[in-house]
């Protein structure tokens, strides 16, 4: 009982600076210093922190994690390289898919008007040459092993194996992750909803946390830099 009240509040601690970001981040664009700063701060020292004293404290290993190269057969190497490919496919051409839809639906079921955008990691993504990669590779891989650890990993420890307790995890892990996107607007949620399902999903089927990483860091890259969902060459 200890060790689960212990890794709910190393959950919650991780996850509340995503959650309230949306409310400080525009103001911190103004100030490049302290956005960096705090950005830094919440997803690079933060989650070094945790992920230590989670496993110094037995909370998880990095297997529990699904940070592993441990296959028990051939047919888990087959899904694991199978997902490695498949995922930056999917994570990419599933955020513009979602993306139309959600925008459709947005269009023909809610009132009409500029949609709640507060804020999105895209407008930090500025200047050119070796800046501009710099930043987004930092978001891309932030992003990846930082919202795969926090909404991926750490929530299937709360849950069991059942089918009901998995269904349980697919909702709320994905719930999660939509929440953390709420300053991006209601089409936002929408997106980062199903992607999560999606996410999730590949996570129970690999048992591995290492293809979810790949996949997500790849399709932030092509996003970051803006590729547009007709090909991944641009056209």
């Amino acid at each position: 009982m200890k060790n689960n009240l212990s890794l709910w509040g190393l959950f919650l601690l991780a996850i509340s600076p995503q959650v309230f970001n949306g409310f400080y981040n525009p103001g911190l664009m103004a100030y490049p210093t302290a956005f960096w700063t705090v950005d830094i701060l919440t997803l690079v020292a933060m989650p070094i922190l945790l992920s230590g004293w989670g496993l110094r404290r037995g909370l998880f290993t990095n297997r529990d994690l699904g940070l592993h190269f441990q296959f028990p057969g051939r047919g888990q190497k087959v899904i694991f390289v199978a997902a490695m490919i498949a995922l930056p496919f999917l994570v990419f051409y599933g955020f513009w898919f979602l993306t139309w839809l959600g925008n459709y639906l947005h269009y023909r079921f809610f009132t009409k008007g500029a949609e709640d955008f507060v804020f999105d990691f895209s407008m930090a993504v500025s200047g050119e040459g070796i800046k501009r990669i710099v930043i987004i590779a930092y978001f891309s891989i932030t992003a990846g092993l930082v919202e795969e650890f926090y909404y991926r990993a750490l929530p299937r420890l709360f849950f069991r194996s059942s089918p009901f307790h998995l269904i349980l995890y697919l909702l709320f892990s994905s719930i999660i992750f939509a929440l953390i996107h709420w300053e991006g607007g209601q089409v936002k949620l929408f997106v980062t909803f199903f992607l999560g399902l999606i996410l999730a999903g590949a996570y129970l089927m690999t048992r591995n946390l290492w293809p979810l990483i790949f996949g997500h860091l790849v399709a932030d890259v092509l996003l970051f830099s803006g590729v547009k969902w007709a090909a991944l060459w641009g056209s």
